[in-house]
């Protein structure tokens, strides 16, 4: 898989937590771990520019070659 490919299947996403649906808004490409594609985003919806401390911190993102996402902890 490409980056490209990565981000448009990332681009595309959509996830239910409790009933709200809510995707993630790439603002950086961080980089290929062993075919997995890493971008550091943003949730739709969140105003980063009122949260501190950790809870500011933009979410890690990966991509698999499956079309897996995942939440990557810091």
């Amino acid at each position: 898989m490409t980056k490209e490919e990565a981000k448009k299947i990332l681009s595309a996403y959509r996830e239910t937590d409790d009933g709200e649906e809510y995707g993630y808004i790439i603002q950086d490409y961080v980089g290929e771990d062993d075919k997995v594609h890493i971008f550091r985003c943003k949730v739709e919806g969140v105003d980063y520019d009122s949260l501190t401390g950790v809870f500011a911190n933009l979410p890690l993102i990966a991509v698999f070659p499956d079309g897996t996402i995942l939440n990557i902890p810091e």
